[in-house]
């Protein structure tokens, strides 16, 4: 309730300043009375001080009252493929932010992970989508979700299914419809 949350990527603490695009990290602002008044800026990503990894692709989602859900892909150095998809949540309208955590393994089949959504019931369920790609020329993509019941503790991870070919499957948007009951869009 009159909690607000802006967030997005840009190079990050870590970056050179002679080298473009060589670490990106997240940032937010968050207003806790209907946007009356905003926090300063500061990373989303607790580790941002301390990693070289490119943090982008960001997608936030409100969980439960008060909560705030992200969701982004990570390069495990500059100019690899992302690697994973990684989650973090806060329970205090966006002022403190949990640790990363990696929802989907780095690259188990050989293909990147990236452009992840992020949906919630509102009362502790959660659903991620993103794709997984395989490297350039390859045009070669499907889509993975992962489930959690626990208010992201714990993710199950499930490909979607094919539909006619892999290549049709991009850009995810995810929705709760009602208990039991979930939209996917690509």
């Amino acid at each position: 309730l009159g909690s607000w949350l802006v967030a997005w990527d840009a190079p990050g603490i870590n970056q050179p300043s002679s080298v473009k695009y060589s670490e990106h990290d997240l940032f937010r602002v968050y207003s806790t009375d209907n946007g009356a008044t905003w926090s300063s800026v500061t990373p989303l990503n607790v580790n941002a001080g301390s990693d070289a990894s490119i943090d982008s692709m960001l997608s936030v989602s409100a969980g439960t009252v008060g909560s705030f859900l992200a969701g982004w892909a990570y390069f495990e150095r500059p100019g690899s493929s992302p690697s994973g998809i990684y989650f973090a949540r806060s329970f205090d309208a966006g002022n403190t932010w949990s640790v990363p955590e990696l929802i989907s393994p780095p690259n188990p089949d050989g293909y990147y992970r990236r452009d992840p959504v992020l949906a919630s019931s509102g009362d502790g369920r959660l659903m991620a989508a993103w794709l997984a790609r395989g490297d350039y020329p390859s045009t070669d993509a499907y889509l993975e979700y992962a489930f959690s019941s626990d208010t992201g503790d714990s993710w199950t991870i499930v490909a979607f299914p094919d539909v006619d070919s892999p290549e049709v499957q991009f850009a995810p948007t995810l929705s709760f419809i009602e208990p039991g009951r979930w939209a996917a869009a690509w």
